[in-house]
């Protein structure tokens, strides 16, 4: 019969597996939870000064014919376009040439790919920033839809001088489990890093759907802090700029996303993520401690169960209800996250979204460890 009356070494025990649950629930109800505070969009006569639209492409004419015509069509006043063509060979140049000539607030530049330092995407993006013609910032990639026709109006609703917008891009829903897997990944990966900005901590951007000034990169030195690592054009960068008193606020409404293409093939997408993890052991020691807490304590939480459960068998109703109270806790509260981001199939396999979690963060965190191949 379950009653209270527990010695203090059975409380212990019972404090000892449900420890790891509690740090989880921080992240949840301190964290995440500010990614339901909701925005308004405030009348276009509200819209501040011009804001250039930056995109760096090599090689996506045929992402470009999609783009851009998405970009030509926002609802926003005063904006321009600048496409930086990062050496493409593609025809890329000749449809740029042939829009530019029908719509004036839309330019391209050209980087000749001979001339060219092997110094990845930050040249074309230092170069694009250097010829934007004001002083706002929005970047977003190639293979990228903006989900609105707003998406201007809404990023730059949060534009103030020495702040900096993070927006989510979600990637488009197709059949099959390494889609879900992207989605599932993608969005968690949103839950920390909104989370985490939306209450003043931010380590992470999302560099297809982001804003800040040409002031606060000029003021950082642009990406000289970090222009030895080839990728963290985004993530570093963020960070560099909070280090310099730049602000942070979040945009999580669905008309300010930007849907990005994923990827189809298994390879391709472990070669992505192992870029982007490549880059997490040049975070500051609070920032690692903020992803890696989070995702070893799953881990830990199962561990201390099942010990909890096989050493001492007197407390199973208790196990069980500790159990029973974090699947509902997580499910519920993951899925009022996901409909917040507009994609609750994501939460169709819960629990199991944890365990395969879990096995993602352990073999992807395996397989950076173990490789030191640099393919950018």
């Amino acid at each position: 019969m379950l009653t209270l009356g527990l010695s203090s070494e059975q409380w212990l025990t019972l404090l000892w597996v449900a420890f790891p649950l509690l740090i989880l629930m921080w992240y949840y109800l301190f964290f995440f939870t500010s990614l339901f505070k909701k925005h308004e969009l405030p009348a276009s006569t509200d819209q501040p000064s011009g804001v250039s639209v930056l995109v760096s492409a090599k090689n996506e004419a045929e992402n470009l014919k999609e783009l851009i015509p998405l970009l030509l069509d926002q609802n926003y006043d005063n904006y321009e376009i600048l496409v930086i063509n990062d050496g493409s060979w593609d025809a890329s140049h000749q449809y740029l040439q042939e829009m530019a000539q029908k719509h004036s607030h839309l330019r391209s530049i050209y980087i000749d790919p001979e001339k060219k330092l092997n110094s990845g995407k930050k040249l074309a993006l230092t170069l694009g920033i250097k010829a934007a013609q004001y002083d706002y910032l929005l970047f977003t990639d190639a293979d990228c839809r903006p989900n609105s026709k707003d998406w201007i109006r809404w990023m730059m609703s949060k534009a103030k001088p020495h702040t900096s917008v993070l927006g989510y891009s979600p990637y488009m829903r197709k059949p099959g489990f390494l889609n879900w897997l992207i989605r599932l990944e993608t969005q968690m990966t949103a839950f920390l890093y909104l989370g985490a900005a939306g209450r003043g901590f931010a380590y992470m951007s999302v560099g297809r759907n982001w804003l800040y000034t040409k002031e606060a990169f000029f003021k950082v030195k642009g990406f000289a802090s970090h222009q030895h690592i080839y990728a963290g054009d985004d993530d570093l960068q963020l960070q560099n700029l909070r280090k310099h008193g730049v602000k942070l606020s979040i945009m999580p409404e669905e008309s300010a996303f930007v849907t990005s293409k994923p990827k189809t093939e298994w390879k391709d997408w472990i070669m992505q993520k192992r870029r982007h993890k490549q880059i997490g052991k040049f975070y500051g020691l609070k920032q690692k401690l903020y992803v890696g807490l989070f995702s070893i304590t799953h881990l830990l939480f199962w561990l201390c169960w099942v010990i909890g459960v096989v050493m001492n068998q007197m407390l199973l109703p208790w196990f069980l209800g500790v159990l029973a109270f974090k699947l509902v806790f997580f499910w519920t509260m993951g899925f009022f996250l996901a409909k917040r981001l507009r994609d609750t199939s994501t939460m169709w396999f819960q629990p199991l979204n944890e365990f395969i979690l879990m096995t993602y963060w352990l073999m992807i965190g395996i397989y950076v460890f173990f490789s030191n191949k640099k393919e950018w």
